[in-house]
C-alpha cells in the first residue's frame, strides 16, 4: 500500500531596504521532519477454538525521531476467522474501515498501542494472519521495512478416523456378537479431547450393556472412557488421545473399544 507522508518543504522569503524593495530571494527551506516509525502485531495466544476469544495488540513507536509524529495512521482490517467485540481506542479505530487514527502527537522514543478483542469464528482450521501497516505519518521515514507487521494464531484441526467390525461375521438367534470399534487420532500436532463416538443398533440386536477398552497404541496416553448404554443406542466418551508426531511411523495413536449385542429371536438376518 502507498505510504503518505505529510511534509511542507517550501518557502518564500522577501527582504525590504531602508528606501524600498530592494532583493526578494526564493528559495527552499529545509524541513527537519524526520523519524523512524515501526509498528508490531500481535496475539495473546497461540491456540484458539471456535467460540474462544482472541486479544490482538498493535504498539506502534517512533523509535529515532527526530521529530514527534502529530499524525500517524494505522490500517488493520480483521480476517474472516475472527469477528470483532471491542478495543480500548476510545473510537480512534474502525472495525468496517480497519483504520485507526493513533493519537498524537507520538514523541521520540515512546511508543501507544491498541487492544482489539475478538472471538473465533467456526468452520475454520489452520494459521490465522493479521496485519498492521502505518499507511499515512506527518514524518518522513526513510525506513519502511519496520512499517508493517503481522501477529498470528492457530486453530487446531484435529483429523480422526473411526472404523468398526462384528465377531462372528454371522450370528444365530439368541447368540451374542462383538462389536468393535477404533478411533485413531490421525493429526501429527494437536491432542484429540472429548471424542463422542454414538452407535444405533439395526434391528433384531439388543444390547447387554457390557463395554471395555479392547487395544490401544503405547503412546496414546491415559485413555479413560465413559459409556451410556441402552438396549439399542451406545454412546462413548473418549476423555483423551494424543497426537503422534512421528504420523505414518507408530501409525498413530488408537483405541479400541469393544461391546456386545444378542440377536433377537425371529430377527435373524435383519
Amino acid at each position: 500500500m502507498e505510504r503518505i507522508w505529510i511534509v511542507p518543504v517550501l518557502a518564500s522569503v522577501l527582504i525590504l531596504g531602508s528606501l524600498g524593495l530592494s532583493q526578494i530571494v526564493l528559495g527552499q527551506t529545509t524541513i527537519n521532519n524526520l523519524a523512524d516509525l515501526s509498528v508490531i502485531k500481535s496475539a495473546d495466544v497461540p491456540l484458539a477454538n471456535a467460540g474462544d476469544t482472541v486479544t490482538w495488540t498493535i504498539t506502534v513507536f517512533n523509535l529515532v525521531g527526530p521529530s514527534a509524529a502529530q499524525t500517524v495512521v494505522v490500517e488493520d482490517l480483521l480476517p474472516p476467522e475472527v469477528s470483532y467485540v471491542s478495543d480500548d481506542s476510545a473510537g480512534t479505530y474502525s472495525s468496517v474501515t480497519g483504520i485507526w487514527n493513533v493519537p498524537g502527537p507520538l514523541a521520540v522514543g515512546t511508543n501507544t498501542s491498541l487492544k482489539i478483542t475478538t472471538t473465533v469464528n467456526a468452520g475454520f482450521g489452520g494459521l490465522v494472519f493479521n496485519t498492521a501497516t502505518i499507511t499515512i505519518s506527518s514524518v518522513q521515514d526513510g525506513t519502511s521495512i519496520n512499517d508493517s507487521s503481522t501477529g498470528s494464531f492457530e486453530i487446531p484441526e484435529l483429523d480422526l478416523s473411526l472404523s468398526k467390525s462384528a465377531d462372528p461375521f454371522r450370528v444365530n438367534a439368541g447368540e451374542t456378537v462383538k462389536y468393535i470399534f477404533t478411533v485413531r487420532n490421525l493429526s501429527d500436532k494437536f491432542d484429540a479431547t472429548n471424542i463422542v463416538v454414538e452407535d444405533v443398533m439395526p434391528d433384531g440386536v439388543l444390547l447387554s450393556g457390557f463395554f471395555a477398552i479392547e487395544d490401544q497404541s503405547a503412546g496414546a496416553g491415559t485413555v479413560t472412557v465413559a459409556a451410556v448404554i441402552t438396549q439399542t443406542t451406545a454412546i462413548f466418551t473418549i476423555d483423551r488421545l494424543n497426537s503422534d508426531p512421528l504420523t505414518g511411523v507408530n501409525d498413530n495413536f488408537f483405541v479400541a473399544i469393544a461391546y456386545t449385542g444378542t440377536v433377537v429371536p425371529g430377527k435373524e438376518g435383519k
